[in-house]
């Protein structure tokens, strides 16, 4: 008869196995923005020549497609709350890879700008509901929650670096006009990408801990909304028009290629980057929200306020921290207690 795991053996494979959903998670990322928004820039130059297009009908693809992502990233939460986390993300990508295949039939303006449109709204949903689910899983292991969620974050980059890989020398092998075959090329990698996701373990068994519904408040992010807005303005015609300039300034399928692997390596490796800045960061000194957090602190000494505090999920209504910012004061141990509903403790 085989030994139970002692419980270091235990969280380790517990954490190992969370490890390996979110990996699997990230597939979702890399079918719809690595590959699904972001490969088009790598055939643009091809299918210009080949169909005739002008630049400005070139760039109506990626409009197009940035169009059908704004439409999914703000339909996503009704989506989610209709069809739920896990349909989201299987669902959105199923989309890309239908997509993908679109363009690869068709030379006709009016379905390619329909597959981009599709490609663009399935992508930001499947995203989103990926993120979401990353996230609920990460917050399951907080000492390892900014690594758990750099694993999906990194799909995008493994997107782009695995179509820089193929579709120059794809283009190179095939010749001119060949960008149908790029296309499918794509549909045939994202196609095997997909099944570990139809195939994992994402509905609700997968994760520990209900889902709370907060209210979210424009205002503090707001400056981070601007930030991302600016972002992706400068960005989105940078990636769209690049692999065209590398290509019209001399640069052959190898040139290509290097150039957009290094996007991808770099995209990949981003999210570790950050993660540790933060970590870094958050050693030296305490987050924005301190002198808030203080405040609140404060006013759950009130015997009076407790149960506002409570409610308004500050220390009052959090577990310990091993940060000395998040800790609880004192007078908010017996309302802790009251809410683990331990015995003994207030009503």
């Amino acid at each position: 008869m085989r030994s139970p795991d002692s419980p270091k053996t235990y969280a380790q494979k517990t954490y190992a196995h969370l490890a390996r959903l979110i990996l699997v998670l990230s597939l979702a990322p890399t079918i719809g923005l690595g590959i699904g928004r972001f490969a088009y820039a790598l055939v643009l130059p091809d299918m210009r020549d080949s169909l005739h297009w002008s630049y400005s009908a070139a760039g109506f693809m990626n409009t197009i497609n940035a169009v059908g992502y704004l439409a999914g990233a703000l339909l996503a939460s009704r989506m989610i709350r209709r069809f739920g986390l896990a349909a989201n993300v299987r669902w959105g990508s199923l989309a890309c890879v239908l997509s993908l295949a679109l363009c690869a039939m068709s030379a006709n303006f009016v379905v390619l700008s329909f597959a981009r449109l599709l490609a663009g709204f399935a992508g930001a949903a499947g995203f989103v509901g990926g993120g979401a689910l990353a996230a609920m899983i990460a917050q399951s292991r907080p000492a390892r929650a900014d690594f758990l969620l750099s694993l999906f974050y990194a799909g995008p980059g493994i997107g782009i670096l695995f179509s820089g890989l193929i579709a120059p020398f794809v283009l190179q092998a095939f010749g001119p006009g060949s960008w149908w075959i790029v296309w499918w090329a794509m549909t045939l990698l994202t196609a095997v990408m997909i099944m570990p996701l139809l195939l994992a373990p994402l509905g609700a068994n997968a994760l520990a801990g209900p889902t709370v519904r907060t209210s979210l408040s424009i205002g503090p992010v707001a400056i981070y909304l601007v930030a991302y807005f600016l972002f992706g303005a400068g960005y989105i015609a940078y990636m769209t028009f690049m692999i065209a300039y590398v290509r019209d300034g001399g640069g052959g399928a190898a040139a290509q290629s290097l150039f957009w692997s290094l996007i991808g390596i770099s995209a990949f490796v981003t999210p570790w980057y950050g993660a540790a800045c933060w970590r870094s960061t958050a050693a030296v000194r305490p987050p924005p929200s301190f002198s808030a957090s203080t405040r609140s602190a404060r006013r759950c000494r009130s015997s009076a306020t407790r149960r506002c505090c409570w409610q308004s999920r500050h220390w009052c209504s959090t577990s310990p921290s091993s940060r000395w910012w998040d800790r609880p004061p004192p007078s908010c141990a017996p309302i802790i207690r009251h809410r683990n509903g331990r015995p003994g403790s207030p009503r």
